[in-house]
């Protein structure tokens, strides 16, 4: 009798638990938002070239940092405030660690991207082995290989200043495929480097295609035939998968050859491969993301240095005087210089703040049901952090639209304690490769300001450029092409570029 009691007991207290639960998600209550239409949702108010921008407007309109969006299966929520991302995507980082599914990603053969996998043991594995190569105290063996990159970019600026953008994008490939395959990139027109810009930005400069908009909504319509209204993404996808296998092939296989035929030249594949630390597919993928997220991640911060510095002449000419009066006028900047150089650390800071390479950064997914500031986050939510927004928000930024080195320095000069980059993610899916990114960032913007001068940027019609905020159509941030004079701030640093190629390693 008294166990029929108990049970009847915890019975009735179950079905309590459970129409409080139901309840309470009846009760939600979710951020403010555009109203969403029967069926689709809020699908046609998010297809948009600058998503960063809508939402910033969201914001404002609807007075709240915190923007919620209803799309078929599942909410969207974008973070437009770094304090919430903060306490969301890293203080509840057990909550918010998982990736979403976009059918774009799978069809196009980018689930090698560790970065884009789900919360799953591969995924665990892979960042363990990315974070060892990558951590802050492992990336001073790869110093060589940056002074010898940067170096040589120096010399491509000097020899063929016109065609300056083919310059850092070289750099920014070369690095990772010297560090990761052993690979020697061509001055210009590599083609492994053409290969993985065309890789690239395929798959990101076709995210807000509608069609391909439609399909991560309803993957369903992936079946449907090529014929059909509105499936464009086919041909996308085409064009995406064969540039992905290429990317990650050409250059592994590189690393194979030369495993055969003896080479002995390092690279970190080879490292994985010999220590049998993981599989050969997961060691592809590894370096395929290494490859595809730096490279990108690189030129984009370096587009926009060089603009920046072009477009403030006075901001380049004060990050010369300090560099002249620190390091002096007869050797380049190195690595042991940056905490020297204050001002250099606060350009190198804001070219970050002001135009982020990803202005929306990747998102997370909600792996449980929570409630933040009276919100319900309900399990399978979208969650957007919008670093733009974030780096742009005047309760942070005094004048956010204007580029402002000070900005990150104290009264007495001092670098203040504001370092975050925001574009490299947040919590368990922060950038892996932050390190390396930056300290090569750095050096680049030390070096270029140690020896040349930018002279004021002007179209490609040859009038002078105001700044206006102008991206190519994608989801990291890329200038229209633009021309500006680049030339050697002294026959002093002519002599010092000059001289970089016979001190290869530094």
């Amino acid at each position: 009798m008294m166990v029929y009691w108990l049970f009847s007991v915890a019975a009735s207290l179950l079905c309590f638990a459970c129409l409080a639960t139901l309840r309470n998600r009846y009760r939600a209550v979710y951020p403010p938002g555009p109203k969403p239409y029967p069926v689709i949702g809020n699908i046609l108010d998010m297809v948009t070239s600058e998503p960063w921008y809508l939402y910033m407007k969201w914001e404002r309109l609807y007075k709240s940092k915190i923007l919620s969006l209803k799309v078929p299966g599942t909410r969207i929520y974008i973070l437009n405030s770094f304090e919430d991302a903060i306490e969301l995507l890293e203080k509840r980082a057990g909550v918010y660690s998982d990736r979403p599914r976009i059918p774009l990603i799978e069809m196009c053969g980018w689930t090698f991207n560790t970065g884009l996998m789900s919360n799953n043991d591969r995924w665990r594995k892979e960042r363990r082995v990315f974070q060892q190569a990558f951590k802050r105290e492992s990336v001073d063996r790869y110093q060589p290989t940056q002074y010898d990159k940067v170096h040589e970019m120096l010399r491509q600026l000097l020899n063929d200043p016109a065609d300056f953008a083919a310059h850092y994008k070289t750099l920014s490939a070369a690095l990772v495929l010297d560090i990761m395959y052993g690979y020697d990139v061509q001055p210009k027109h590599d083609r492994i480097v053409q290969v993985v810009e065309r890789a690239v930005q395929t798959l990101i400069e076709n995210g807000t295609d509608p069609s391909v908009a439609a399909l991560n909504v309803f993957p369903a319509i992936r079946y449907l035939p090529r014929w059909f209204p509105g499936t464009g993404f086919h041909k996308v996808v085409d064009e995406c998968t064969e540039l992905t296998k290429d990317m990650l092939n050409i250059p592994f296989e590189h690393v194979l050859k030369c495993m055969r035929e003896g080479d002995t030249r390092e690279s970190l594949v080879r490292s994985l491969l010999e220590a049998n630390v993981i599989g050969e597919d997961s060691a592809k993928g590894i370096a395929g993301t290494a490859l595809s997220a730096g490279t990108d991640t690189v030129l984009s911060v370096l587009e926009c240095f060089f603009f920046a510095m072009a477009l403030h002449p006075e901001k380049q000419r004060k990050a010369q005087e300090e560099i002249d009066r620190i390091i002096g006028l007869d050797r380049l900047p190195t690595f042991q210089d940056r905490e020297s150089l204050v001002y250099v650390e606060a350009i190198y800071r804001e070219t970050l703040r002001w135009l982020p390479p990803f202005p929306m950064t990747v998102p997370h997914v909600a792996e449980a049901d929570d409630f933040y500031k009276g919100f319900f986050i309900p399990k399978g939510s979208i969650i957007y952090p919008n670093a733009w927004a974030m780096t742009h928000d005047k309760e942070r930024y005094e004048d956010p639209d204007s580029f402002v080195p000070e900005r990150f320095l104290t009264a007495d000069g001092k670098l203040d304690d504001n370092s975050r980059i925001m574009a490299f993610g947040f919590g368990r899916r922060l950038c892996p490769g932050q390190h390396l990114a930056s300290s090569t960032v750095w050096l680049t913007i030390a070096t270029v300001l140690a020896t040349l001068d930018l002279g004021l940027p002007y179209n490609l019609d040859g009038d002078p450029i105001k700044f206006q905020q102008i991206y190519t159509k994608a989801d990291s941030l890329h200038l229209r092409p633009y021309n500006c004079c680049i030339t050697p701030r002294s026959p002093a640093a002519r002599k010092l570029i000059e001289g970089t190629e016979y001190t290869a390693g530094y």
